[in-house]
């Protein structure tokens, strides 16, 4: 029997139902097996309640939080609450299982994170074939639009006119767009955040990230010492607002659940942007501004396109959350 497939919530719980009124017998691995693999913690609270003693006390509690609908913090109290009632039953070879096994009950909240280079760039690769298995893993992607740890190269995430290592006189392609790609897929969660620009709407993203039955990833813009910021870096909040503000960088959640609902998935976050401040936020740091001082013959040029790079991505943007 093939234990790996998914059933609606309704039909679980009429063959759990069923299997309660039945007093079902079959092999305990088998069945948490079965459980495990659906990720339906309570269901197993809901079997095992019925053969400890003042099992309706137990079934009702268990069973009540499960037409509810279990959150993730719910699944660990229930889990806990599980635990302690075996450890205070009778140690059958069935109880001995469960409890020498207690760390699978709770779902595992399972979270990949990494910088620019290795999802835009190097890794990408990976990443796309995890993305596309459609199973239930998170990737956090910390954008600093360079190499960070490795010297400072220039990588995907690198947009126009930016300098670094390889791109000395000014990057002369786009930032490649990771979040625009994985959409393409329609069962994978994007959001791309900026936790200085809004708060709530990052901590939104990673709590649909992460209640999302599916790939998830959550791209987030990190300012770092590479990016030579002229303030320093205790205003990279404050940079990150800067980068939003003038249409720099872009909030948005693509929610495929939203799809089912007759929705549009794609959800623009960020108000339309003031694109007359988007040199005003590249002289603000010096890996834009080094290339006039290095480069006056190529820095207009570069910096006229990478104006109308932002301009065509929030036109893009725009478009996707009107459809």
């Amino acid at each position: 029997m093939d234990m790996t497939y998914r059933v609606s919530k309704n039909a679980y719980i009429e063959l759990l139902a069923d299997m309660v009124r039945r007093n079902d017998s079959r092999p305990i691995k088998l069945l948490t097996t079965f459980l495990l693999t659906l990720g339906q913690m309570a269901a197993v609270a809901v079997l095992y309640a019925t053969r400890l003693e003042g099992r309706e006390r137990v079934f009702a509690i268990v069973w009540s939080l499960l037409l509810a609908g279990i959150t993730l913090l719910r699944r660990r109290e229930v889990s806990d609450k599980l635990i302690a009632a075996l450890e205070a039953a009778e140690q059958t070879d069935e109880v001995k299982y469960i409890l020498d096994n207690r760390e699978f009950l709770a779902k595992k909240s399972v979270w990949a994170i990494g910088g620019d280079g290795w999802a835009y760039d190097i890794g990408f690769g990976g990443i796309d074939h995890v993305m596309a298995q459609n199973q239930d893993v998170n990737l956090l992607v910390l954008d600093t639009e360079v190499y960070s740890n490795t010297g400072g190269q220039s990588s995907k995430a690198t947009p126009t006119s930016a300098t670094a290592k390889f791109a000395a006189s000014g990057k002369k392609v786009a930032k490649k767009d990771l979040g625009a790609i994985l959409m393409q897929y329609e069962y994978v969660y994007v959001a791309q955040v900026a936790m200085g620009a809004d708060q709530a709407q990052t901590l939104k993203a990673l709590r649909e990230a992460e209640s999302y039955d599916g790939p998830s990833i959550v791209i987030c813009y990190c300012p770092c010492l590479e990016q030579h910021i002229k303030a320093g870096m205790g205003t990279s909040q404050d940079e990150m607002k800067k980068a939003v503000e003038c249409g720099y960088w872009h909030l948005y959640r693509y929610d495929p659940r939203r799809i089912a609902e007759g929705k549009n998935p794609f959800q623009l976050d960020s108000k339309e942007p003031d694109t007359d401040k988007v040199m005003d936020f590249l002289m603000g740091e010096n890996r834009f501004a080094s290339l006039k001082n290095n480069f006056p013959d190529k820095a207009d040029a570069l910096y006229a396109k990478e104006v109308e790079d932002v301009k065509a991505r929030y036109e893009r943007y725009k478009k996707l959350a009107e459809e």
